[in-house]
């Protein structure tokens, strides 16, 4: 099986975005366009290695949230907070509470009945 690397993903979208632009495309397509744009940063940050950020300008191809799962938010007046990333207000509104930028933290395990497997 074929590993997605950022370099494919970002070639695939470029060559999608360029048939956009020249001869329109299918809306699967445009789907599919839309699921590069976010897997490319995904991507490019496991390369880096776990824990880079990520920059974040605030608008994702028409969705706002660039990723699922946990992450570490930075905000525009340098607080960081860990959640959810469905908890957060991607988009930008020129304030101080704007994430501006963000990277992906590993869920933490849980037991059997629910709970953290720290002590």
């Amino acid at each position: 099986m074929n590993k997605l690397t950022a370099k494919k993903c970002r070639e695939m979208f470029l060559n999608l975005f360029e048939d956009k632009r020249q001869d329109g495309i299918t809306l699967k397509e445009d789907l599919y366009m839309q699921a590069l744009q976010i897997a490319l940063p995904i991507l490019e940050q496991q390369e880096q290695g776990e824990g880079e950020w990520i920059e974040w300008g605030g608008k994702c191809g028409g969705n706002d949230q660039p990723v699922i799962g946990m992450v570490e938010v930075k905000f525009r007046n340098g607080n960081t907070q860990k959640s959810k990333a469905s908890d957060w207000y991607w988009p930008h509104d020129g304030i101080e509470s704007d994430i501006i930028a963000y990277r992906i933290t590993p869920e933490q395990p849980t037991n059997h009945s629910g709970g953290n497997n720290e002590l």
